[in-house]
């Protein structure tokens, strides 16, 4: 389980989850169109607003015992998505 910030990226959103579990799909940097998908768990504190930018704070694991867990360790950053579309940027802190 790592730290993270989380920058939510999409325009047409007025509420971000919060206080809450929150299972999106993650897309590392390392990944190209034809990777597995893999699902993470972000335990989401409440969002605030900085510099115009929704910005969250929390924990991510990946929801499955076998995914690729090193990859919390190898990047510092990682995107998620709901279905196709990118929702936001994740950062460990």
């Amino acid at each position: 389980m790592k730290d993270v910030r989380v920058e939510w990226v999409r325009r047409d959103r007025n509420k971000v989850p919060e206080n809450c579990k929150y299972y999106p799909v993650s897309k590392f940097p390392d990944e190209t169109e034809s990777s597995t998908p893999w699902s993470v768990v972000l335990q989401l504190g409440k969002s605030t607003c900085t510099g115009g930018k929704i910005i969250s704070f929390g924990t991510v694991n990946f929801l499955m015992d076998n995914a690729p867990s090193e990859k919390l360790s190898q990047h510092k950053t990682f995107e998620i998505y709901e279905g196709p579309k990118k929702v936001a940027d994740v950062f460990i802190i």
